[in-house]
This record gives structure tokens, C-alpha cells and sequence, in this order.
């Protein structure tokens, strides 16, 4: 039986949110913006399409209908009667597990997930572009966290923070067999306040301690310079709120400047706002493109298409770079651009997202990011749990070799500078790029 299939289209204007709509499957804050990427293995679409409708699966009309409600209760009733430091856990964290751990029992690892008051206004402020922390990027999908990157101009950076390192205390307390989101918490708190942080550093055996004084820090969500050969590169770090503007501001200052071409550098980039990456695709599209497509829980797909044709990147060269910790919304633009045949995309397999999150505000400030329905890419391919497939594959030796446009103060890179860099992945996106091979 066919898919009900309804369209939609995006204009090519400047957009604004619409709904907080999110396709990531990694967004928790810990410390700057916290960018905590996780990518879970599980099932095939199909399957879950299916499992999410199954006719075999009773549901009651609330949870104290159930008949294992009482388990729930009984638990309870355990830990308090038993538990040797029972007097030392609230009823709050208690409940707060149980909310958290029904989420995750839903299987849709990484993407659907409960957050605490605390970690929902952690959230908000980090897609402010402006918080009070250390500024470390790390990836939470292992037992330790792992530094993606310290954000360039920030208190980790200059305190010798480094990509790949691993963070095994916060503060002398082990993060081992610990919730890595709520333990690396700790590391927000007042500007001018210190945390110590035990790292290891990448091919090293011992850990050490360092210091970092918390400061309020700025970060632009899109970053640009230019790279010799007159090839823009342009790195967004999250879809959030006028992302597409700032893209478009910086697509507009290249041209001006004699860009030729585009890097746009997706690595890292956990996902964010399905609008803001339909208006970040739509601005290398053409009028009637289509951009993503979405499948509900009733198997209803809807096909969203570029309306117009304002985009400021429409006609020169453009490489798409992205990673295996590019999620979600950066998904949904890597593979538009790559299905549309505007442009090639360069790296690692994605992340493997597929799911679109709806955020639900509860009465004490807790959040539910509930998937409530699939992505596929603009020409029908899964993402969920694939990933998007590079047209060139480009990795890295170490994590601590990929650099960010920020680095280069001053606007520009040199040739010197350009032929030291050790990031592999963005030589190769040029090398395909000033080729011809990225097409028009």
C-alpha cells in the first residue's frame, strides 16, 4: 500500500524558528555548549516504523493503570528501606532516573531523551551563544568523556585542553560508572570561579590536573575564513536560531571578497533546528529542489522543497565536510546538497541520526525530546541508523589534527599556514573542490 505523501516548501528568505523542532540525537549541554554526540546502533527503518505502530503493544490510559505500575512503587520502597546511603539521594534524582530511564527504554538510543530543569536551562543557554563555562566540545558516547575540540579564544583552550583528550575527574571525583551528562555538569558554574579538570592527553599514560577558571564566553555558531585559492570556508557548529542568516551573511562576504568556492565544514556539528537546516540547505538549492523527507508514526511522508530562488550559493562550487559526529540537521542539509547533485560531500560516514524531536515543557521545567517522526534524504535514501556516505572518503590520524576557521585571526589562511595544517579531512575537501570535481 502506498505512503500518503503531502509537500511542503521552504521560501529562500531569511527564516525565523517556527516550532522547536529539533532532527538532533545529541544535544546535551555540559559545559560551554556541550555539544554531546552520541550515535546509537539499533534497528532499520522499517522496523521501527513498524514497532512504533504494532497493534500487539498494549498501551493503558495512564501509567497507574498498568498492571507493573507497582513495580515502580515497590522500587522505591526498596531503595528507601535498604539502600546503605539512602538518606543521601533525594526523591527528585529518584524520579528524575525513572523519567530519563523510560525514555531510554524506548530504544531510540541517543535521540529521544529526558532532561532535568537543570540540564533543559543549561540547553537554552548555550543556543544563546553565550554562557559561562571552560568551552569544551566533547563526545560523551564512550565511558569518559573525549574533547572534540575547545572552542578557540576560550578559558579550556588556553589552559592546554586539546582534541582527544580524555576528562577521567572533575574536581577529584572519578567520572567512572557516573551519569556523564549531570557529572560533567559541574564544570558550569560562576565566571571567575575555578574547576580542575584530571585529563589525559592523547598517546600519553598519566593523567594530569588542570586548573581552568570559568569565564562568560561569546561563540558565533558560524565561522569563516578564507583559504588560499580564494576557497571560502565556512564551519557551522549547530542549527540554531538565524543560523541561516549568519550563513547567508558570510556566503555574501566571501563572494564580495572573490570567493570562488565553498568548504562548508559540518564536522562536529551535533544538529539543531529541522528549520534552520531546511533554510541553510536552501540557500545552495534551486526553486523546486526538494531538501529532506519526513515520515510520521502513521507512515504519512511529507517532501519539503526550496521555494524560490534567493539562495546565495547557487551556482559556484560548494564541498560539503562532515565527520562521525555530524548529526541530524547537518545530515539533512549533506545530504540535499549531495542528492541534488549540487555538490560533493567529503569525510567520514555520518552520524546516523534520522529522527525529528519535538520538545515537551513539563510543569517543573524538565524536558521530553521526543522523536515523533524520521527523516530520509531528499531523494528517499534511510539515514536512520546508516548514516549519509561520503562521495569521497577523508579521515584523520587524530582527533587533535582537525582545525576549526577560528584559529586563523586573522581572516585568512596562508599558504605557509595551509601547507603546515595537519587536518587531512579539509585537504582533501579542497583538493576535490579546486579539482572541478565539485561541479557547479
Amino acid at each position: 500500500m502506498d505512503q500518503p505523501v503531502s509537500e511542503s516548501s521552504l521560501p529562500q528568505t531569511r527564516s525565523r524558528r517556527i516550532t522547536r523542532q529539533l532532527s538532533t540525537h545529541l544535544r546535551v549541554v555540559v559545559t560551554a555548549t556541550m555539544l554531546v554526540l552520541a550515535m546509537g546502533a539499533g534497528m532499520g527503518i522499517d522496523r521501527f516504523l513498524i514497532s512504533s505502530t504494532s497493534a500487539d503493544q498494549t498501551q493503558a490510559d495512564s501509567l497507574e493503570d498498568t498492571e507493573l505500575f507497582g513495580v515502580l512503587q515497590d522500587t522505591y520502597d526498596v531503595i528507601r528501606d535498604q539502600y546503605v546511603l539512602s538518606d543521601e539521594i533525594s526523591d527528585e534524582t529518584l524520579i528524575y532516573g525513572a523519567a530519563a530511564g523510560m525514555v531510554e527504554a524506548l530504544g531510540d538510543t541517543g535521540h529521544s531523551r529526558f532532561l532535568t530543569p537543570e540540564e533543559a536551562a543549561a540547553e537554552a543557554e548555550s543556543e544563546s551563544g553565550e554562557f559561562v563555562g571552560v568551552g569544551i566540545s566533547m563526545d560523551l558516547t564512550g565511558p569518559l568523556p573525549v574533547v572534540q575540540y575547545a572552542f578557540p579564544g576560550s578559558p579550556a583552550e588556553a589552559a592546554g585542553i586539546l582534541p582527544g583528550d580524555t576528562i577521567v575527574a572533575i574536581d577529584g571525583e572519578s567520572l567512572r560508572d557516573t551519569n556523564l551528562s549531570e557529572s560533567t555538569s559541574v564544570m558550569r558554574g560562576d565566571e571567575g570561579t575555578d574547576v580542575v579538570l584530571t585529563v589525559l592527553h592523547e598517546g600519553q599514560s598519566d593523567p594530569v590536573d588542570i586548573t581552568i577558571t570559568r569565564a562568560k564566553i561569546t561563540y558565533d555558531y558560524v565561522s569563516w575564513t578564507m583559504l588560499p585559492g580564494n576557497i571560502a570556508w565556512v564551519q557551522i557548529t549547530q542549527f540554531v536560531d538565524n543560523v541561516d542568516d549568519e550563513l547567508r551573511d558570510a556566503l555574501e562576504t566571501a563572494e564580495a571578497q572573490g570567493a570562488t568556492g565553498v568548504i562548508l565544514d559540518l564536522r562536529n556539528n551535533p544538529g539543531g533546528y529541522t528549520i534552520q537546516a531546511q533554510a541553510v540547505a536552501s540557500q545552495f538549492l534551486s526553486d523546486g529542489d526538494p531538501i529532506v523527507q519526513e515520515i510520521d508514526r502513521d507512515q504519512n511522508t511529507t517532501i519539503t522543497r526550496v521555494r524560490g530562488n534567493e539562495g546565495a550559493w547557487l551556482e559556484k562550487p560548494v564541498v560539503v565536510l562532515v565527520n562521525q559526529y555530524s548529526a541530524s540537521s547537518s545530515e539533512i542539509v549533506a545530504s540535499a546538497i549531495q542528492d541534488n547533485d549540487r555538490g560533493l560531500v567529503v569525510g567520514e560516514v555520518t552520524a546516523g541520526t534520522g529522527t525529528t524531536l519535538i520538545t515537551t515543557t513539563l510543569d517543573d521545567g524538565s524536558e521530553i525530546l521526543m522523536g515523533v517522526s524520521l527523516f530520509l534524504t531528499a531523494g528517499g535514501n534511510s539515514i536512520y541508523h546508516t548514516g549519509v556516505q561520503p562521495d569521497q572518503a577523508a579521515y584523520l590520524d587524530s582527533l587533535s589534527d582537525l582545525t576549526v576557521p577560528g584559529q586563523y585571526s586573522s581572516g585568512s589562511v596562508t599558504d605557509a599556514q595551509y601547507a603546515d595544517s595537519p587536518d587531512a579531512q579539509l585537504k582533501a575537501a579542497y583538493d576535490v573542490l579546486t579539482s572541478g570535481d565539485a561541479g557547479n
